[in-house]
């Protein structure tokens, strides 16, 4: 298995032609809308370049966007009880920090969330950026 396959922030981005690969995104500020507009969570968000979220509200009261993409096969995540699944291996993640419950040592990959007057605003890290907050890939999944 390649450790290509597990780069530190990899997104799914729509891109039907290709014209985007091997180009880094920068930092952005994206306004996801009021407050009041998200009254159930994890609501689903679409940005406007065509990347797919949940906007949950972590234990700490903090809110982020999860990726809609399994770290482990890059299957599509869905809403599913009161988690979230991944269709393909059968991974389940909890809806607050999308951590997975019933496989290794993984998490959805996420970008944080600020209220900012009223407003949630999503900081979405550049491709290049070394400080990202998501969860190292599992260890079983980097060759020896």
């Amino acid at each position: 298995m390649s450790q290509d396959i597990y780069h530190p922030r990899r997104r799914a981005v729509i891109d039907p032609a290709g014209t985007a690969r091997d180009k880094y995104a920068p930092a952005r500020s994206v306004d996801l809308g009021a407050v009041g507009d998200f009254p159930t969570l994890p609501a689903r968000v679409r940005l406007d370049n065509g990347e797919e979220h949940w906007l949950a509200k972590d234990r700490d009261g903090q809110f982020r966007l999860l990726s809609m993409i399994c770290p482990h096969a890059f299957g599509r995540v869905v809403k599913w009880d009161k988690s979230f699944l991944c269709p393909d291996h059968g991974w389940r993640f909890e809806e607050s920090q999308g951590i997975c419950v019933n496989g290794p040592r993984a998490q959805l990959f996420y970008h944080k969330v600020a209220v900012t007057n009223g407003r949630l605003v999503a900081h979405i890290a550049a491709d290049a950026d070394n400080n990202i907050t998501h969860a190292p890939p599992p260890e079983w999944a980097i060759p020896k």
